[in-house]
């Protein structure tokens, strides 16, 4: 039995030296953030995981408050729930199990207790994959290329790969934590890139929006936007634009938002986010959450 509370970390190899160095040298090269672009939260947060990196142990990233506080939960009550659900799923053994199963954690997160083959973060990530594939009827290898807006630390993105994802997986996120999912990812059979070709499987990771809209829009096929917990945090103006490249590339949304944060009220705003002439769109409770958290699913119609 994997013990689920293990904070033991084994030998450290010559690759994982590496990536470790790689991670700490593109942090120390990195110019100070520019604090207008956030709220003065992610500003400090920012700084605390600049500091993090060059001094921690990155091996155990999933361990440190920030990290716990922003992007990882240890056992929240609705994970026993999601897991049902996935592992009921008639395409469990061929799409979901291998993403689900954990056999190496990197980052050191804490097993998940009640089933200690797998963590609480990508059973929550993997439900909203499944939650979207249920409410809209699309599979995620149906997508071209996926347009995720925050990032985390890249578990999603993984088990997008992991459902059967084929195709340009875009990560818009502040510098210093597209440098924590390079290092994530790095560890998993997802192909990292600087830039993506037609028809090629490819992660990019983007820090400028401009960047970002750019590579939007000069992809082609069919588009997925996904935002969890994330855009929902945005200033005003930052999610309008983000609506303007969305309406006019993508065909679906996966989105999740609490129903209030920094005085928005975001339940009333995601209504009417998307123009309803363009997108069916559905607001679903998110399962679990006390605090009034839910989903936007939307398709083009």
């Amino acid at each position: 039995m994997i013990r689920a509370f293990s904070n033991k970390l084994p030998a450290i190899s010559p690759r994982e030296v590496q990536c470790i160095a790689e991670l700490k040298e593109s942090i120390l090269n990195m110019p100070p953030p520019k604090s207008e672009l956030a709220s003065q939260f992610w500003s400090e947060s920012r700084s605390e995981l600049r500091r993090l990196i060059i001094h921690d142990d990155p091996r155990e990233f999933l361990r440190w408050p920030l990290i716990r506080q922003t992007m990882s939960a240890f056992c929240p009550s609705y994970s026993r729930k999601y897991l049902r659900a996935i592992r009921r799923r008639p395409d469990y053994h061929s799409r979901f199990k291998s993403s689900l199963l954990r056999r190496d954690i990197v980052g050191n997160a804490v097993r998940y207790p009640l089933y200690p083959w797998t963590t609480a973060d990508t059973i929550q990530r993997l439900f909203h994959i499944c939650l979207f594939w249920e409410t809209l009827g699309i599979a995620p290898s149906e997508f071209n290329y996926i347009c995720e807006f925050g990032g985390g630390y890249g578990e999603l993105c993984r088990c997008f790969f992991g459902v059967g994802f084929r195709g340009h997986y875009m990560l818009h996120d502040f510098p210093e934590l597209l440098c924590l999912q390079k290092y994530y990812l790095s560890h998993f059979d997802v192909p990292l890139g600087d830039s993506a070709r037609q028809s090629e499987s490819v992660v990019t990771m983007h820090s400028s929006l401009d960047e970002l809209e750019r590579s939007v829009r000069s992809d082609s096929g069919k588009g997925l936007f996904v935002a969890t917990w994330s855009l929902s945090e945005a200033p005003v103006d930052l999610r309008n634009r983000v609506r303007s490249v969305v309406q006019d590339k993508c065909d679906a949304v996966l989105l999740a938002a609490q129903p209030a944060i920094f005085g928005y009220d975001n339940l009333e705003y995601f209504k009417t986010w998307l123009d309803p002439h363009l997108f069916a769109s559905s607001i679903v409770p998110a399962p679990g959450f006390s605090d009034g958290s839910f989903y936007l699913f939307s398709r083009r119609r």
